[in-house]
This record gives structure tokens, C-alpha cells and sequence, in this order.
């Protein structure tokens, strides 16, 4: 389950999309009645480098804060003030509330905020420590933050604000990076250690909120979305060739790479530490391995106690929240949970298109929504306009190949009209293992273990699911393509 900022880009990703299913569940159904949605939405669409510095014209607000920043360890200059706000600048439309740069030596900071906890101007990011040896930006939200706050408060600490991020900020102070064990969350954050003197890129266990980075000459480039990077002038977009083949085997490319040379991603559950000393990057978080026996009634009555608890801490927020519900077991079991749990009748939205009834999701949400009394909302669609199609480009920024990205796209501007935070299914069918593709993923992280054999390796395992001479055609256009 995932509880999202209503908006669209990268940072909307999470374990699905990290590992290629960029669509929710509630859309996927829809995109079969417009051909303009089909597979080539993928490679002639997404791999237009031009676009990630020149927004389309109608480009909506992403709304789910950004961050971004330059950190010279290697350097004994600074950087200046004016090469941060480019960099600011660049992911305004992910915040609308505030926007707020600092700088401090060789390190400068900058944050686009969108609030969901405390309203007020005390939440404003770049935030400091109340002894003034911690500063961060935080993009996502530490759900159990009110869990947390109590053990600084028997010993004295004063909170100035009702923000997760002053909580994340005094529970690094006291625990140091032992506190990201403690974090139950959606995050990507970079915090400044003045003490260690070391900055720490932290990403949320399971990578749904993104952080790109640059590592060159000495200078550290981070950013919510990579368009923030090229803002600066070390950057250069370049696509990496070698990435193709991991592209059309899966349709998405594997964390740390991106599809731009020297353009990296922090993976799930890392943190990336830089000091004078260096840059290194250390694995905080793994998925538990292991067996431990249980009766099949132990493990629904603890699975259903989890769900619920997970619903609970994400349903907090100053701010509306709402489902995606298509009426398919994840969505609904979300949405009954929701409608349990909160205090008056929940929103719910669904997206389809008008007459295509045979394959439309809209009855079963329909129907679902009556039996929880949900104020429901519907988005008729007849077809998607062009322009449409560059807005997802230019928020996806790496090519995902899915085109149910696009109704994602339409029906988070239609909820954000009503709501500013939504519930949705995604990452149910990974937790669930509830399609066989899944099973692709097994086989490429064991290809990806292979060393310098993996390109070989990979070539050749594509080659077995797609026809070679198609492989080699696909190849060479959009690697023309992108030269022009």
C-alpha cells in the first residue's frame, strides 16, 4: 500500500514502479480502448532528452515537496547562491506552499515544499536542529512520527512545530544514523551533520520516493528529479547505450543506473554518506529473510492487524486525503480499511473511459464505494489530447513502459482538485507475488550478479523473450533517435 501526494513524477514511484510497474492497478484496465497508448509510448516518447529542460506548455503542479543540493567535499571553494536556485527553481512545481535555500560553506541546500503537517511557516525547510548542528530537507513523510515524539519529550526537548520533519531531525541528533531504523515512511532527505561534518543522502526502505545524484570533481549534485541536476553547469545529458538492453528487457532500468551517463539513483534502502574524506554508500535496510513457522489463521489475523495499522499511520494529515479505488481486491481492501478508521464518509476516485463498458473498472469501484458510503468521484475520458503525452514525459523524466502512466497522470489532476494525499493499491502484487512476470525479476537480479558477463548475459536473455533482429531494429532507432 502506498500513501502518495496527489501529483505525478518520480517521486510518485515506489516499489512497483522501482521495479517497472509504473501504473496503478486502477487504471491498467482502461488503456485498452485508446491505440495511442500502446507500447509506443515507451521508447520514440521517453527518451527525449530535450524535453527534461524545456517543460511543455501545460505542464500541472507535481504537489509532493523536492529537494535538492551541492555539496564541493573535494573543493575549498563554495558553491554560490546562484547555482543552488536554478536547481530550486527547476522542481517548483512539486512544491506550491514555500520555497527556501541555504548555504554554508561548501554545502548549499535547497527545498520546495508542499505541506501535509503543520501548516504554518514554522514547517519551512531547510530546517535546523534546535542546537543549530543539524539542518535538512525532507521530501515524504515519517508516519509514525507521533510515536516518536514522546521519548524527547519526557526528556525536555520543547517541540517548535507539529511537523515530521523536526522529529526526524531530533531523533538523528540522539541516535545518529541508527534512527533510520525507526523510520516508518516514504523519504528521500539530505541531512547535514555539523558535528561528523558529513552529509547524509537517505533513501526509504522499500524506494518510493526517489533521490538522483551526480558524483564529479569533487562536487555532489543530489536532487528529487533529474531535470534539478542539469540545471548545473557539471552536468551534461547524455544517454548511456549500455543501458538500452536493460530497458527493453524490462522497460525500466535498475537502480543505481539511470538512463542518462553519470546520472545515478541511490537504491531503496541506502544512505549515501559524503565528507572531506569522500563519498561512500552504505545498505541500512534489507528485506528479512527467512522462514518462521506460523498457522495459516496466525498469519491472516497478523496480516490483517498490519494493513490496518499501515492505513491508520497514513491516513494522519493536516490536509484531505482520499483512495484510488478501482474495485479490485487491493484498492477496496485499502478503502474498507480507511472507511473503518476515519471519522466521516472517505473520498474515492476512479478513472475510465465513457463507453467502454465491456473492460471498464468503474461498475466494480462504483459498487464498491456505495457498500463503504464513500463520496465517490468518477473521470470520464473520450480519448488523451497529444500535449498530454509531453506532461508525462517531462514528469517521468526516465522512460517507464507503461501506458497506464498516462491515466495516472489525468486522474491525479482530477483528485488533486478535491484532496491533497491518497491511499493507493501499489505494491500489493510484490508483497502478494500476484502475477507470474514477477518472476522476471528473480532472474535479472541473478543476471545483474554476474560481473562483466551481465551485459553478455542480459543480451542473450533478451534475446530468448524477443525475436533478436526485432531487438537489434528497436535498438538502433532509438539510439538514432536520441544522437539527433
Amino acid at each position: 500500500m502506498l500513501a502518495q501526494h496527489v501529483g505525478f513524477g518520480p517521486a510518485g514511484a515506489s516499489p512497483a514502479c522501482e521495479r517497472g510497474e509504473a501504473g496503478r492497478r486502477c487504471c491498467i484496465s482502461a488503456t485498452a480502448k485508446c491505440p495511442a497508448l500502446g507500447p509506443s509510448l515507451g521508447a520514440r516518447k521517453l527518451l527525449s532528452l530535450k524535453q527534461l529542460s524545456h517543460p511543455p506548455q501545460r505542464t500541472a503542479p507535481a504537489h509532493m515537496c523536492g529537494i535538492c543540493g551541492i555539496y564541493e567535499y573535494g573543493r575549498s571553494g563554495a558553491p554560490a547562491l546562484d547555482a543552488i536556485e536554478p536547481m530550486t527553481h527547476a522542481i517548483a512545481h512539486r512544491g506550491p506552499d514555500a520555497a527556501g535555500t541555504w548555504c554554508n560553506g561548501r554545502l548549499a541546500l535547497g527545498h520546495r515544499r508542499l505541506s501535509i503537517f503543520d501548516l504554518s511557516a514554522a514547517g519551512a525547510q531547510p530546517m535546523h536542529s534546535a542546537d543549530g548542528l543539524a539542518t535538512v530537507v525532507f521530501n515524504g513523510e515519517i508516519y509514525n512520527f507521533k510515536e516518536l515524539r514522546p521519548e524527547h519529550e519526557r526528556d525536555g526537548y520543547a517541540f517548535r512545530t507539529g511537523t515530521d520533519t523536526e522529529v526526524l531531525l531530533q531523533h538523528y541528533r540522539r541516535h545518529g544514523v541508527a534512527a533510520l531504523d525507526d523510520f516508518r515512511g516514504m523519504f528521500a532527505f539530505a541531512l547535514w551533520d555539523a558535528v561528523q561534518e558529513r552529509l547524509l543522502l537517505v533513501r526509504d526502505r522499500l524506494g518510493i520516493k526517489p533521490i538522483y545524484y551526480v558524483d564529479r570533481d569533487g562536487v555532489l549534485l543530489f536532487a528529487s528529479e533529474i531535470k534539478s541536476l542539469l540545471q548545473h553547469p557539471l552536468v551534461r545529458p547524455q544517454l548511456d547505450r549500455a543501458r538500452l538492453s536493460e530497458w527493453f528487457a524490462l522497460r525500466f532500468t535498475v537502480a543505481p543506473d539511470t538512463i542518462l551517463q553519470g546520472i545515478r539513483k541511490l537504491e531503496p534502502g541506502h544512505y549515501l554518506e559524503a565528507s572531506p574524506r569522500g563519498v561512500r554508500k552504505v545498505r541500512y535496510w534489507d528485506v528479512p529473510s527467512g522462514r518462521r513457522p506460523i498457522s495459516r489463521g496466525a498469519a491472516e489475523e497478523e496480516y490483517r492487524a498490519l494493513l490496518e495499522d499501515a492505513v491508520r499511520l497514513r491516513l494522519r494529515a493536516d490536509v484531505p486525503v482520499g483512495v484510488f479505488l478501482s474495485g479490485g481486491l487491493d484498492s477496496s481492501t485499502i478503502a474498507l480499511s480507511a472507511a473503518q478508521l476515519a471519522s466521516g464518509p472517505i473520498e474515492t476516485f476512479t478513472v475510465g473511459y465513457a463507453g467502454a463498458d465491456s473492460i471498464s473498472e468503474l461498475p466494480r469501484a462504483r459498487a464498491v464505494a456505495a457498500q463503504l458510503g464513500a463520496t465517490h468521484h468518477e473521470l470520464l475520458l473520450d480519448d488523451v489530447a497529444p500535449e498530454v503525452l509531453d506532461d508525462v514525459v517531462w514528469h517521468l523524466e526516465e522512460p517507464i513502459g507503461d501506458p497506464a502512466t498516462v491515466l495516472l497522470y489525468r486522474l491525479s489532476e482530477f483528485t488533486r482538485q478535491r484532496v491533497t494525499v491518497v491511499l493507493s493499491g501499489e505494491g500489493s502484487d510484490e508483497t502478494n507475488l500476484g502475477y507470474r512476470k514477477l518472476r522476471s525479476f528473480q532472474r535479472w537480479a541473478w543476471l545483474q550478479s554476474l560481473g562483466p558477463l551481465k551485459d553478455i548475459a542480459s543480451r542473450a536473455w533478451l534475446g530468448w523473450r524477443v525475436p533478436g533482429a526485432i531487438w537489434r531494429s528497436e535498438e538502433r532507432r532509438v539510439g538514432k533517435e536520441c544522437r539527433s
